[in-house]
């Protein structure tokens, strides 16, 4: 069924504008994250930019004009472990500053990312992708 008017194009081309925006938009934003210069602002730049065009590239690839088949799920989990594996190439360049306080003194130690990164983001990580896959088991199961 073909429409008529302004969004015609986009309705008989949505499949191959939706992989295009998943596409450039996952380069675009790891290259802009990459090369940014400050870690920090780059896993923020990734996280935003892959969740953004996974959702938007996704809803085009749907055949309800809505967000009810799954895409935000698919979208958060894609920018979730994105965000993890950006965290692990680039931990040892985001510094924090751990403070250290005994009874008589306290300590500044540098110290970088990669520490808490395997402890706290894997375990968020290891509990998005499950819910992801659960939820997907829920809903094939409801049908």
């Amino acid at each position: 069924m073909e429409q008529k008017g302004e969004w015609g194009w986009l309705v008989k081309h949505r499949r191959k504008f939706g992989y295009l925006i998943i596409v450039v938009g996952l380069l675009v934003s790891y290259y802009w994250g990459f090369t940014c210069g400050k870690p920090l602002t780059g896993l923020g730049i990734i996280g935003i930019g892959t969740f953004l065009s996974t959702l938007t590239g996704t809803f085009l690839l749907t055949k309800a004009w809505d967000l009810s088949e799954g895409e935000f799920r698919k979208a958060l989990t894609i920018a979730i472990v994105s965000i993890f594996f950006y965290s692990l190439a680039i931990g040892d360049q985001i510094p924090l500053t751990t403070v250290v306080t005994n009874s008589s003194s306290s300590t500044t130690t540098q110290t970088n990312i990669l520490s808490g990164l395997f402890t706290n983001l894997w375990a968020i990580v290891l509990a998005v992708v499950t819910f992801y896959f659960t939820a997907r088991a829920v809903e094939t199961i409801k049908k």
